[in-house]
């Protein structure tokens, strides 16, 4: 494989920079949060055991026993609650793609169906807007075209139906 087409394929990875960039950035943020949050309870963990620490949970499983300290359970709910906020800002950001690519097909079926007044409508947070605003002036210029081409076809047929008068006299 050429050197051509791999930077070809590593180019094409960023097809929507901007929106990439933004759930690349989210989806960063959370996995950067998760790896603090659990250095955190490891290292807390360790300096419990070393130093000591009142339990206020203990855990056995057979020969395995689980002390857990108030600031262990509070990483851990910190922990879970930021898988739980990850999620949420995920499907979010999901949305705001997503939502406007239904738009954009539903838009696709109005006009394959012969309707060329519909347009593309985002709501105000969706991603897309550029893309939606060049789709909706490449729409504009189609219904201008298939204007036009109406009012030449109706001046080629008053030409044939005069020109048919003339010939019938």
């Amino acid at each position: 494989m050429s050197s051509d087409q791999n930077n070809r394929r590593i180019k094409n990875l960023l097809v929507n920079q901007g929106i990439q960039h933004r759930v690349i950035a989210v989806n960063l943020l959370f996995m950067i949060l998760v790896i603090f949050i659990t250095m955190l309870i490891i290292y807390s963990h360790l300096l419990e055991r070393e130093y000591g620490s009142e339990a206020i949970w203990k855990f056995a499983f057979g020969e395995f026993t689980i002390s857990l300290s108030l600031k262990l359970i509070l990483l851990y709910l910190l922990l879970a609650l930021t898988f739980f906020i990850s999620i949420i800002a995920q499907l979010r950001m999901t949305h705001r793609v997503c939502g406007p690519l239904v738009n954009f097909c539903n838009t696709f079926n109005k006009i394959y169906s012969g309707d060329l007044l519909g347009r593309v409508q985002l709501r105000k947070k969706d991603l897309l807007k550029k893309e939606a605003e060049a789709f909706n002036e490449m729409v504009n210029r189609v219904c201008e075209l298939v204007n036009e081409l109406k009012m030449e076809n109706e001046r080629l047929n008053s030409a044939i139906r005069a020109v048919d008068k003339d010939c019938q006299l």
